[in-house]
């Protein structure tokens, strides 16, 4: 599978949090991640053996994704895969820099899928 292309746009100093469903088929239907995974990471070069930002299920000090997360009634939002970094993290950004990141899912089968990809655009603060 090739991954979706997506830029993503970081405000400096500010929370951020985009979601992400995975459908498939026709008509496009949404894949259920339960009992699966999920990565992300930026790195400014491919190269770089330390990632720029690291996320996974499991929060750290620069956020956590979170996999089909309830709908606030009791509901999974079945292929739902929702970034989240904090403001700590972004303020760390530098405009100056375009890191590319890259999400994987690993589905409990054993498979790792390339879900999306792209560049991060950063905003710097605004300064008055």
């Amino acid at each position: 599978m090739r991954p979706a292309q997506i830029n993503l746009t970081i405000y400096q100093y500010t929370d951020f949090s985009q979601s992400f469903t995975w459908k498939s088929g026709t008509p496009p239907v949404a894949v259920s991640l339960a009992g699966g995974a999920a990565r992300f990471m930026a790195r400014v070069n491919h190269s770089d053996v330390v990632p720029l930002l690291s996320l996974t299920t499991t929060p750290n000090a620069q956020g956590v994704l979170l996999i089909e997360p309830d709908d606030n009634s009791g509901n999974p939002q079945t292929g739902m895969i929702s970034v989240m970094i904090n403001k700590a993290t972004t303020a760390t950004l530098l405009s100056s820099v375009t890191p590319f990141w890259q999400l994987f899912v690993d589905l409990p089968a054993g498979t790792t899928v390339p879900l999306v990809t792209g560049r991060i655009v950063v905003i710097p603060e605004d300064v008055h």
